[in-house]
């Protein structure tokens, strides 16, 4: 067992030789610091490797969810259970964990509402050292707000869509950055991929940019 950033497992799975030496160790892979283009994870499968997601901040010590199997994903299909594992997961043992509107009710489990993921558990910061305007953001209404966007699925597998301030709103839409870029990565040939927003006249917060490696 192992954990590394997406681009860890990238170099890992492209470096010369590695093929034969991967599907011999049989390793299993906790992502974390990122999410995991569904493309590199089918490469890093094709190349023996388990994947598992994972989600934390420095603020949370760091984990707070991961990509086991609760009751429900443990009767899924294969493919299920492989997109499951790509997701941020279910909460550990101990976190209180839900996603809210800005009104700070939480989010309907639909796959497709985004809001803000707050936490609570035993082991969060308290707060940031001569720094109360930022410690206040940081916890409101008894909750750690994270800062990040995130959308929950009927089975509850919580799945980061974007940081809410790096968030791309055209028209008033959220676009989530990771379905380009799944969408992107699961081409022949491609590598890494990055989606950054460009200010736009028309739709106000951004047009996309893809970045491929």
């Amino acid at each position: 067992v192992s954990l590394m950033v997406p681009s860890i497992l990238y170099m890992l799975i492209s470096s010369p030789g590695s093929t034969e030496l991967l599907r011999k160790l049989k390793l299993r892979v906790i992502i974390g610091g990122g999410a995991l283009p569904r493309g590199l994870a089918k490469r890093a499968e094709e190349a023996g490797i388990q994947v598992v997601g994972g989600y934390g901040m420095s603020e949370t010590a760091p984990i707070l969810t991961i990509g086991t199997f609760n009751k429900q994903a443990s009767e899924m299909g294969k493919e299920e259970q492989f997109e499951h594992r790509l997701m941020a997961g279910i909460p550990i043992a101990l976190v209180d964990l839900k996603v809210v509107d800005s009104s700070f009710k939480e989010v309907p489990w639909d796959s497709k509402t985004i809001g803000e993921v707050v936490v609570r558990a035993p082991w969060l910061t308290h707060e940031y050292v001569n720094d109360t305007e930022a410690t206040k953001k940081l916890w409101k209404n008894d909750w750690l707000n994270t800062g990040d966007l995130a959308v929950v699925d009927p089975a509850g597998y919580v799945s980061i869509v974007d940081r809410e301030k790096d968030a791309v709103k055209s028209g008033g839409e959220f676009i989530p950055t990771i379905v380009i870029e799944d969408a992107l990565s699961s081409f022949p040939g491609v590598g890494e991929v990055a989606v950054v927003a460009r200010k736009d006249e028309k739709w106000g917060s951004a047009q996309l940019h893809s970045l491929l490696d």
